[in-house]
């Protein structure tokens, strides 16, 4: 990986704690990519979150559709996040998945699966009216060039494939419009 490998792992992170706490209060994360400029003096430049979606093929759409806007940046390289379960049961409905946090820290040429397994254990509804969410961590395991999940393969295809073809101005405006979200970063 040409990044700095301590870095991409803060960058995982600070993103699955985040993940964690939506959990907590029973939300499972919406996938996301986030975006790594090499040349900047800090590559973490920002997110984008899915649009809302359908169960489906809408919903493969939608996370796939994230590769456009890393395509778009020209970004160097991606973190990509997921809950196995929410991904699977958003492609093929409800059953029994297994939840696991996941990642794939990916380059234009390879990338490197890592998946959190946990158990859930419910509590009471939280502060947003759901059952709150303590997850039991299994081991986790780290998988490099490992099979992807059908959004996820076309997400890394559309960004490694559209690079420097999608007008940037343009296509955040689009996704934008359709309802992905951008969340910047600003150093000082």
């Amino acid at each position: 990986m040409p990044m700095d490998r301590g870095y991409i792992e803060n960058i995982e992170d600070r993103i699955v704690e985040r993940a964690i706490d939506g959990l907590l209060d029973g939300m499972a994360p919406r996938p996301q990519v986030h975006f790594i400029l090499e040349d900047q003096s800090e590559p973490h430049v920002g997110y984008a979150l899915t649009r809302p979606y359908y169960r489906g093929t809408d919903a493969h759409t939608a996370i796939a559709g994230l590769g456009r806007a890393a395509a778009a940046l020209c970004v160097t390289q991606i973190v990509v996040l997921w809950e196995e379960c929410d991904l699977r049961a958003s492609l093929v409905g409800p059953g029994d998945h297994p939840d696991s946090l996941v990642t794939v820290e990916a380059t234009f040429d390879v990338h490197l699966l890592t998946s959190r397994p946990y158990r859930s254990v419910f509590g009471p509804p939280g502060r947003l009216g759901v059952p709150t969410v303590s997850p039991q961590w299994g081991r986790a395991s780290q998988h490099p060039d490992a099979r992807l999940p059908g959004p996820i393969a076309d997400l890394l295809t559309t960004w490694r494939t559209q690079l420097t073809l999608l007008d940037p101005g343009e296509e955040l405006r689009s996704m934008q419009a359709s309802g992905y979200e951008f969340r910047w970063f600003v150093y000082e």
